[in-house]
């Protein structure tokens, strides 16, 4: 699907409570790890995608029968998604988020730095 889709094409997206505030305390964190930018980056790109072809985003995990889905994982550093896609119902509902920082250098000192 390309970015001309129009609104009535698109998923709709959602996630529990706990999800949503998880997602904000990963974002305290990647703040914390001077990644701010890159992760409320990664989050759009991540909304975009859910929102206009979620089939294709990511790998997929395993099917769902009842109702039929497939659950898959998606990464656009530095934030991991898991989520369930429900194409006949266009629905993708967030089960979780993963922060995934990168690595600290080490100084000369052995110190760790951003």
């Amino acid at each position: 699907m390309n970015s001309s889709s129009q609104p009535g094409d698109m998923f709709q997206v959602s996630m529990s409570s706990a999800t949503h505030t998880l997602l904000g305390q990963l974002a305290e964190l990647a703040a914390a790890n001077y990644q701010s930018g890159a992760f409320l980056n990664a989050l759009r790109t991540i909304n975009e995608r859910l929102r206009l072809d979620p089939t294709a985003f990511g790998e997929e995990v395993f099917q769902l029968r009842q109702p039929a889905g497939v659950v898959r994982i998606a990464v656009d550093l530095p934030l991991a998604v898991r989520f369930a896609v429900y194409p006949g119902q266009r629905l993708v509902f967030i089960r979780t988020f993963h922060y995934l920082p990168r690595p600290r250098r080490l100084d000369t000192n052995g110190n760790g730095k951003p």
